[in-house]
């Protein structure tokens, strides 16, 4: 285990992922200090740029593109939802129980040279919603065969033929990961402060609203309901929030709720059109990253979110500007 920043460490194993990762994962639902490295499919969408521009060309790289509709299902009439418990598939049911359940899910790998890939990208981002929905990407290695697969929950993967190549590609990441936690923290910290000059007489509101615009027409009632109600009732739910709804129309809801994240409160307002973020002061910023993740992954992929009226993405790139990328060193 190696502590990386302030805020981030990096536990190395060689187990196989199947053996360690539902471990990790357990260790981290336990525990209220603990939470993933949750890079977004807009996050990546940075990464693959720079990617593009820092590597050559003909190397080959991987791009993982996966959406679940988790909470579009079709059921068969005497079937029942079951909790979101945050680890097996929403489509795993006891055997016992005779169901059938179709829902739309997309999980696309591509292995191609990195020139190809970024021809076609932005055309099968047109064709398709799902394709904003990076869930892995690969960085090539510049010192030999290979490279580095990062994913969407903070698990890295070395396939290079060497370890201090993959540890400077992971301090690089987390370099970018760091600032941005400090840039959105700074930009969302929701507060009442007194005005400069005028102590005891005015006050102003400081911090800009989370805001996620979905791409797609509104959720229908029963989509809406379903994930309301899966993500503030079930306790392992991957979003990490627990609230009480507050019904203000049939798909829209305001939720007084707290993050399972250091327990920190988080106000939201969710409809079947997007949904609406205000961090409190001393909230983690990567509550944000986490709720833009997973609306992504399981909500809608083409979603765009914003914090005020910058676009998410744009910080994304602001935060990765001046992170050298010295990999050969």
């Amino acid at each position: 285990m190696e502590r990386l920043s302030s805020r981030i460490l990096a536990l190395y194993s060689t187990l196989d992922a199947k053996d360690v990762c539902p471990w990790v994962n357990r260790v981290i639902r336990q525990s209220p200090e603990l939470d993933h490295v949750w890079l977004s499919g807009q996050t990546f969408s940075v990464l693959w740029r720079l990617m593009v521009r820092l590597s050559e060309g003909h190397r080959f790289t991987k791009l993982v593109f996966t959406h679940e509709r988790l909470y579009d299902i079709d059921l068969m009439p005497d079937s029942s939802d079951r909790p979101d418990d945050g680890d097996e598939p929403v489509e795993s049911v006891d055997e016992k129980v005779a169901e059938i359940r179709e829902r739309r899910e997309t999980r696309l790998g591509v292995v191609d040279r990195v020139g190809i890939i970024d021809e076609r990208l932005s055309e099968l981002r047109d064709l398709y919603a799902p394709f904003h929905a990076i869930s892995q990407m690969r960085f090539p290695s510049p010192v030999g065969r290979g490279g580095h697969d990062f994913y969407d929950n903070g698990r890295v993967t070395n396939r290079s033929e060497s370890f201090r190549d993959h540890r400077a590609h992971l301090l690089f990441v987390v370099r970018i990961y760091q600032q941005l936690l400090e840039s959105t923290e700074e930009s969302t910290w929701y507060s009442v402060t007194e005005a400069m000059g005028l102590p005891g007489q005015f006050h102003r509101i400081v911090g800009a609203p989370v805001s996620i615009r979905f791409q797609e027409p509104g959720l229908s009632q029963e989509v809406f309901d379903r994930w309301v109600g899966s993500t503030f009732t079930a306790q392992g739910n991957r979003f990490r929030l627990w609230g009480n709804p507050i019904r203000l129309g049939p798909t829209k809801v305001h939720v007084y709720g707290v993050d399972r994240h250091l327990w920190r409160p988080l106000f939201l307002e969710i409809t079947a059109k997007g949904c609406t973020a205000i961090v409190p002061k001393e909230t983690c910023g990567n509550t944000v990253h986490r709720l833009v993740t997973n609306i992504q992954r399981y909500v809608d992929p083409g979603c765009e979110a914003y914090i005020g009226e910058r676009p998410y993405e744009d910080i994304v790139q602001e935060s990765a500007k001046d992170i050298p990328y010295d990999v050969r060193s």
